[in-house]
């Protein structure tokens, strides 16, 4: 069974908070991102569902028209908004995270236990190897920005994450090697 189902439904609470994340790079951007996304899945609604391959075409067109940077402040502001206690660790919120990316509150109409890939990682104090397996399709800066968004909201105060490309395993996308 593959690792993404572009046939899945997905909810449209953290599609909503990426939107509204480019209004803070500039208001142009938020309108470009949205009509981007209403061109692909229709109007964006919290509790409405959307099928994957929708989502995935629009983060993909939005990369190619808006860059890396807009869309990896998508994923730092779409981690600020995942529904975790405060006093997880870096580990512990990144594991909440894989729950969270598999859950049936987040995907629907599927029978693949991973409908869009999964989040990979090994923490050792300060540091990790993080990366997103093959399946994963929602676009490289944004699993960057959400990675960036978890370390900073859960590491010591005033995290800096730095991010260094890694050899991808067999099963993964891509990798970086990080520390904060």
């Amino acid at each position: 069974m593959s690792d993404y189902d572009p046939d899945a439904e997905v909810v449209g609470k953290y599609m909503l908070a990426f939107i509204e994340s480019a209004g803070e790079v500039s208001p142009v951007f938020e309108s470009k991102v949205r009509s981007t996304f209403e061109e692909y899945t229709g109007k964006v609604k919290p509790d409405k569902w959307y099928r994957a391959e929708d989502v995935k075409q629009t983060y993909e067109a939005i990369l190619a028209d808006v860059g890396p940077r807009t869309m990896k402040n998508g994923g730092v502001e779409t981690a600020n908004t995942l529904p975790f206690d405060e006093d997880k660790s870096v580990e512990g919120a990144l594991a909440l995270l894989c729950e969270e990316h598999t859950s049936s509150e987040v995907y629907r109409n599927t029978t693949s236990r991973r409908p869009a890939g999964q989040y990979t990682y090994e923490v050792d104090g300060q540091s990790a190897r993080l990366g997103a397996t093959e399946g994963y399709p929602y676009t490289k800066p944004f699993v960057e920005g959400i990675y960036s968004g978890l370390i900073s909201r859960y590491g010591p105060p005033e995290s800096r994450p730095a991010f260094d490309e890694t050899t991808p395993r067999a099963d993964e996308a891509f990798a970086w090697e990080v520390e904060w």
